[in-house]
């Protein structure tokens, strides 16, 4: 038996180490509340480094928005609006709900971009703490999901499982399999929507309809007033409610009845929402601004005010001129279920910033004076030095442009923005912009468009060019999920060694690297048996992985006799390094 000293060990057995560069792609399509800017997350930018919409970003966007309105404003669009006026007065069940499928396809996709419905379809191959996941596709393809709610709950009653969405029949009414807040749906339009809170939701019916299940995670209730229908899609914090006005002869005002838990109020909120306040003052329960939109896709002016105890929607669609049918889209919300501590803010002027409840920027009222190019924003940073982000969703994004101000701005300034950014390039990835009247829109999505230094997720408001803000213009986004890959494998950097007269008396000190998602362990191994692991955390946002780690596995560890070690350098995405050393 020989002897080996380390630097000389080192030097031999570097050509022995077998790097294994797994890329690791990931499958479809943010932790406690609250930071404070005094609390942002490592990383975050600042006013120096942060990007902001520039006219030429927002050019191409600009140039459908005309596109479409030009198309609408011709004589193909106002014959099919002048048809629509009487082609859906009269449907059966069945073809109010293929309408329903057929007109607003986009809306009802971008309910599948809610997280806790994300998850209720994802692979889900390991959980990190409360708001990751390690995933995969049907290629066994991994990816980091970091989310602003919670990935597991034990609702369901069968411990913390995955978030499942799916609704299940209990009784006479409908329950969800696994959620983050208890939802029961009535299985008649006359029954209320129970939240978990104690907040109870009636439906705006004339008629005792009767729930069909639409998908795995809707309900429809035909015919609930003349030429209506409703639509129920539960949510990761609530409940998102659809009304379909197929005709002139809908109804225009929509009253929601809310019982409240014993000493609790109902009120308005400056943004055009509503939110129910506990005996103690506290938030149980909000509704965000509504919005209803015409099936080409116009925008239909709607307002919310907050009667007694009762929600009144007030939609005054037929003196306009629009394509039938509408939908109208209020949501109802409990609280205390996001997180956005990995978002830090940023801003170069005075805009209100908070991450409480959504990821919240308010520009100024009073005439405020902003120069060209400011902004207020949030950003999230991939974490490491390599890491990308490779899609993300933002869900429930709010673009409030206050009425008595909408005629007194340039068309699109202010305007709200998501999108992923590329700051060694400075160009943004799919970047979403509201502006002018565009308002509420369920989700953005901006597809797989992320890759190597993709960094940047931002949620903010700006403007490029020098406006006066007479009004609190404020843009919100209330979920985000991020999906992160690591572009190389761990590199086994060296291992260290000193034998004695035995085998059995040796000890092994390996170090590996990763400038991604970081080292999350490395594991020994002898003759393919005796496996030891040392280090071990999630790579999320609360527990980050060390880009360099330095593992002993002490003697006494090796039997007695010839053996072979083999050392395995894992990252948070999987065992994807391996390097062999054998004792002689």
């Amino acid at each position: 038996m020989g002897t080996l000293k380390k630097a000389g060990f080192m030097r031999r057995r570097v050509r022995w180490i077998a790097v294994f560069a797994l890329l690791l792609f990931a499958c479809v399509t943010v932790p406690a509340v609250g930071a404070s800017e005094a609390e942002s997350p490592e990383g975050a930018l600042t006013a120096a480094e942060a990007p902001v919409p520039s006219p030429s970003d927002l050019s191409e966007r600009e140039a459908k928005e005309r596109e479409h309105a030009e198309w609408i404003a011709g004589p193909e669009a106002s014959r099919q609006r002048e048809a629509s006026r009487t082609a859906y007065t009269d449907l059966s069940a069945g073809a109010a709900r293929d309408l329903l499928l057929a007109a607003f396809p986009r809306q009802l996709e971008a309910l599948n971009a809610d997280p806790a419905r994300l998850i209720s379809g994802l692979r889900i191959e390991k959980t990190l703490g409360t708001y990751a996941a390690l995933i995969s596709d049907e290629r066994g393809e991994r990816s980091l999901l970091e989310s602003s709610v919670p990935i597991k709950s034990e609702i369901g009653g069968a411990g913390k499982q995955p978030v499942d969405l799916t609704l299940e029949q209990s009784g006479d009414d409908f329950v969800l399999e696994n959620p983050l807040t208890a939802v029961r749906l009535p299985g008649s339009a006359e029954e209320p929507i129970r939240l978990q809170s104690g907040l109870e939701v009636e439906l705006p019916t004339s008629n005792d309809r009767s729930a069909q299940v639409l998908g795995e995670k809707n309900l429809f209730y035909p015919e609930t007033d003349t030429a209506t229908d409703t639509l129920v899609s539960p949510i990761a914090a609530g409940v998102e409610v659809f009304e379909q006005l197929r005709s002139p002869d809908s109804p225009e005002r929509f009253r929601f009845a809310v019982t409240l838990p014993a000493g609790a109020k109902l009120g308005a909120t400056e943004e055009g929402g509503a939110e129910a306040l506990s005996a103690s003052g506290e938030q149980i329960g909000r509704v965000l601004p509504p919005s209803a939109v015409d099936a080409q896709g116009a925008v239909v002016p709607v307002k919310m005010s907050v009667d007694g105890t009762s929600l009144l929607l007030e939609v005054p669609h037929r003196s306009r001129d629009v394509a039938y049918p509408i939908l109208l889209d209020p949501t109802y919300l409990e609280e205390g279920f996001v997180a956005f501590n990995q978002w830090g803010p940023s801003a170069n002027a005075a805009y209100n910033l908070s991450n409480a409840s959504s990821l919240f920027a308010q520009a100024q009222g009073s005439s405020y004076v902003y120069g060209a190019n400011t902004y207020g924003q949030w950003v999230y940073s991939a974490p490491g030095q390599t890491t990308y982000i490779a899609a993300a969703t933002f869900f429930a994004a709010s673009f409030n442009l206050p009425s008595n101000c909408a005629t007194e701005q340039p068309v699109n300034q202010p305007h709200g923005y998501v999108g992923l950014y590329n700051p060694s390039t400075g160009g943004w990835a799919n970047l979403g912009v509201w502006s002018g009247g565009s308002g509420y829109s369920p989700a953005y999505g901006t597809g797989w468009v992320g890759g190597n230094g993709v960094r940047w997720a931002i949620v903010g408001i700006a403007t490029p060019i020098q406006v006066s803000h007479k009004c609190a213009f404020t843009f919100s986004v209330g979920n985000v999920t991020i999906q992160e890959k690591d572009p190389e494998a761990p590199t086994i950097d060296w291992v260290g060694g000193a034998f004695g007269s035995w085998v059995k008396n040796i000890s092994v000190t390996p170090q590996a690297s990763d400038p991604g998602l970081g080292v999350d362990g490395i594991t020994l191994a002898s003759n393919g048996k005796d496996v030891e692991t040392k280090g071990s955390c999630k790579g999320t946002y609360t527990e980050r992985c060390p880009s360099t780690r330095q593992e002993t596995f002490g003697v006494g560890y090796f039997g007695e006799g010839e053996r072979s070690a083999a050392i395995t350098a894992h990252d948070p995405l999987g065992p994807d390094n391996k390097a062999h050393v054998s004792a002689p």
